[in-house]
């Protein structure tokens, strides 16, 4: 299996390239191929693949984005009823980490007691996300 990112502007050919791999492996190998796309694509990029398939179907094409692809690992592994972390939590494990860091590392970016600022710690887990 390997792993392949495309990267460039608009209009410069990802998609099409993305396509046209995917219908390859799809025709000639029958291997299955996981096509990610941001969240707001994701309907249109299976569309896409489906009007450029000669079958007009998606045989072993998966289209996801990072939460679906996410929960089909989580589901695979048994672990779809594991409930995430909720705010208080994450801001609880930043805290030990920010607390355990070395001084020097921690001083070239936040203040000795930035760990006890419940507010920084929000902000920290906000990006996080």
């Amino acid at each position: 299996m390997k792993l392949q990112y495309i990267f460039g502007k608009a209009g410069s050919g990802k998609l099409e390239s993305c396509i046209n791999d995917i219908l390859i492996r799809q025709e000639e190998k029958y291997l299955p191929s996981v096509f990610i796309v941001p969240e707001q694509f994701t309907l249109q990029a299976e569309k896409k693949v489906i009007e450029k398939s000669k079958t007009k179907v998606l045989f072993n094409t998966y289209v996801l984005n990072f939460k679906r692809l996410a929960y089909r690992v989580f589901s695979e592994l048994g672990l779809s009823n594991k409930k995430p972390l909720e705010d208080i939590g994450k801001t609880m494990i930043l805290r030990k980490i920010l607390y355990n860091l070395n001084k020097e590392d921690l001083l070239k970016y936040f203040s000795e007691k930035s760990y006890s600022n419940i507010g920084l710690l929000e902000k920290i887990g906000d990006i996080l996300k």
